[in-house]
Order: C-alpha cells, then sequence, then structure tokens
C-alpha cells in the first residue's frame, strides 16, 4: 500500500473513504474498489503540464510549494519529491536568472547551491543581487 507503510492503516483509509464518498456522492468517488468516477486535476498536474510544455514561468507561478508537506504517506513523499526536482531541474537548466531569483527567493530554497550557481551566471556583472547571491553561496557551502 502507498499510501501508508503499516497494514493496520487500511481500516483508517476505508474509514476515511466510507466518509469522503457520504461527501462527495457515489457519482464522484465509487468503491470496491475505491476510485474517482470522475476527471481530476491538481495544482501539481497544473504544473507538471506547464514543465512539459516549457512554461516555466507559469508552472513557477502555479507551485504553491511542497505537495502536501504534512504528509509521510510514501506514495505523496515520492511525488513531493518529483515534482521538486522536476521544477528545480527544468528552472536549472533555463539558465533564467529572473525564474532562478524568483526560486531562491522562496522558503527553504535560498542554500540551493546549484541554483545559487546558476543565478549567478545567469544574473549581468553590475546586478545588485550579486553580492547576496554570492553570501547565500558562501553560507550554503559551509
Amino acid at each position: 500500500m502507498r499510501l501508508h507503510e503499516h497494514e493496520s492503516a487500511r481500516v483508517t483509509l476505508r474509514a476515511e473513504m466510507s466518509r469522503l464518498r457520504r461527501l462527495l456522492g457515489p457519482q464522484v468517488l465509487g468503491s470496491r474498489p475505491y476510485r474517482l468516477l470522475l476527471p481530476a486535476t491538481t495544482d501539481a498536474d497544473e504544473v507538471r503540464a506547464l514543465l512539459a510544455r516549457g512554461a516555466h514561468r507559469r508552472a513557477l507561478a502555479r507551485y504553491p510549494g511542497a505537495l502536501l508537506p504534512g504528509s509521510d504517506a510514501p506514495a505523496i513523499v515520492d511525488a513531493r519529491e518529483e515534482l521538486h526536482w522536476a521544477l528545480r531541474r527544468a528552472l536549472r537548466d533555463r539558465g533564467d536568472a529572473r525564474l532562478l531569483l524568483d526560486w531562491l527567493d522562496r522558503p527553504g530554497n535560498h542554500h540551493d547551491v546549484d541554483l545559487l550557481q546558476a543565478a549567478l551566471r545567469a544574473l549581468p556583472p553590475e546586478s545588485p543581487r550579486r553580492p547576496v547571491l554570492r553570501a547565500l553561496l558562501d553560507r550554503a557551502r559551509l
């Protein structure tokens, strides 16, 4: 089971799915097996689609941060990391200074050595952001 590592979670999951089915209705959430009966998208799906189209700026704007940060379900952890690294890789490879700075300005990203270096390479020499990025880079390397 990819939602929880412990077998005992099946009972809890079954109860939660039943509550959700009562809330949404049987036309939305089927049972035996539990499944969505209508198409559904998430902000994570939208970010992935935007990245696939090369719309990096829109993908970053649509990315609200870590996917379900309070969850430790194995499938969610995998999806969270995959989305984070896909967005990060796309921004790094694109090399656009504004995008890199937008990423680095988000909480928790100021220690990202690779993207700090990429931003320094992308910024013009006269940019007032360079000294700050150099200081962050020095601190991140400690």
